[in-house]
């Protein structure tokens, strides 16, 4: 299942966009620019997140302590998940869990969060673009409106996150040459 959440447009107006997959994203404070160096495959050895990701990050674990769920720590592997598909977005003018032509999100994910050797292992994907911008409590506000995303965000079974955001000034494709922020966050756990 894959979800769209809203995109927000200059005029305030926030219109609602959402379908499923795992899950899905919220927005921060303004997100690093995307260079093309950058649109590569990342290797990010260590969890390191830029403010805005930290913003989102600690937006999502705010709400989720509030409900009594777990906090989630970052892994360096479903942040290079999340970077990568980030990237292709942006760069590439698409909103989908899958770049064209490319298998089911989970198959991206376990390149970098392998599932070999646990007994269990699941992730999800939540994904989220505002134009030109989004705070995140809105978006907060927003997806926990819908049931789906509140379900995803609540769900007790992650244990670990990535967090990946991005903004240009203008972006190809879906975006229509607006300025747009493009966030994923990658979900996951493992066990055994």
């Amino acid at each position: 299942m894959s979800r769209r959440p809203f995109r927000r447009r200059p005029a305030a107006v926030i219109t609602g966009r959402l379908a499923s997959v795992a899950l899905l994203v919220l927005l921060a404070a303004p997100p690093p620019a995307v260079g093309a160096d950058q649109q590569k495959r990342p290797r990010r050895v260590a969890a390191s997140l830029s403010r805005y990701e930290q913003d989102v990050l600690r937006v999502v674990n705010d709400m989720r302590a509030d409900a009594g769920r777990a906090r989630l720590t970052v892994s360096p592997g479903l942040t290079n998940a999340a970077e990568l598909h980030t990237a292709r977005m942006i760069s590439h003018g698409f909103f989908e869990h899958e770049a064209p032509g490319e298998a089911a999100f989970w198959h991206r994910i376990e390149r970098f969060y392998p599932s070999t050797g646990y007994e269990y292992w699941a992730v999800g994907e939540n994904l989220a673009y505002g134009s030109p911008s989004l705070d995140p409590d809105e978006a907060l506000h927003e997806w926990m409106l819908s049931p789906k995303h509140r379900r995803s965000l609540l769900s007790r079974d992650w244990r670990e996150v990535g967090v990946a955001a991005v903004h240009v000034e203008s972006a190809p494709g879906e975006y229509d040459g607006d300025p747009a922020t493009v966030i994923t966050l990658d979900l996951g756990v493992r066990r055994g």
